[in-house]
């Protein structure tokens, strides 16, 4: 008997040490997941070294999660956030291996933001690699998910990434249509729109 409950304390202790483990990165102790994710996206455009430190303390953390489980979407959010880095750091085939893998979490009709967010990632590597087709497809795609979605912003963003994407193969005529495409109905604020007017 006593050894039936050594062995109930000992299974749910690993249960408890598990779940703690997925909540807390003792590495980093910067707080849960989600607090260090948030953190994490907030300073990939300013820090990205900073970013990508953050993402390997979470990948580390998270090991290797089962599909379709919620585990792989934050995993995903993790891949994302270190292509995101990789990129600003002029590292766009180190990029596409974690965006990949990131992808390969979802189906290929998946709606999630997260998917939206690492095809968009994704076309950034595209673009620095000079697959003009490639990221324009995959900007279109992740576009698609913001507008059914009604993520504004994102969606307003795409639109210019899209134009971006011609402006880079010399196609004005297109690039101008994408970055005067945006209207009322998308969230603007002023650095968007700076950014915009710069573009044209």
């Amino acid at each position: 008997m006593r050894f039936i409950i050594c062995i109930a304390l000992l299974v749910v202790a690993t249960v408890f040490s598990i779940e703690v483990r997925a909540e807390v990165n003792p590495q980093e102790g910067r707080g849960s997941i989600k607090e260090q994710l948030d953190a994490a996206k907030s300073m990939f455009m300013v820090d990205p070294r900073g970013a990508l430190n953050v993402a390997l303390g979470l990948e580390d953390v998270l090991g290797s999660p089962r599909l379709g489980t919620q585990e792989a979407e934050t995993y995903a959010s993790v891949m994302r956030i270190k292509g995101e880095a990789l990129n600003r750091l002029n590292r766009p085939q180190e990029a596409i291996a974690s965006l990949d893998h990131g992808l390969s979490l979802f189906p290929d009709d998946a709606q999630s933001i997260v998917y939206a967010d690492l095809q968009s990632a994704r076309a950034s590597s595209a673009r620095a690699m000079g697959d003009y087709a490639g990221a324009l497809s995959r900007l279109q795609a992740a576009y698609k998910i913001y507008v059914r979605s009604g993520e504004a912003r994102s969606a307003y963003v795409g639109l210019l990434r899209i134009g971006q994407v011609y402006d880079d193969a010399r196609n004005y005529e297109k690039a101008l249509y994408y970055y005067l495409s945006p209207s009322d109905s998308f969230s603007k604020d002023d650095s968007l729109n700076l950014s915009n007017f710069n573009n044209i």
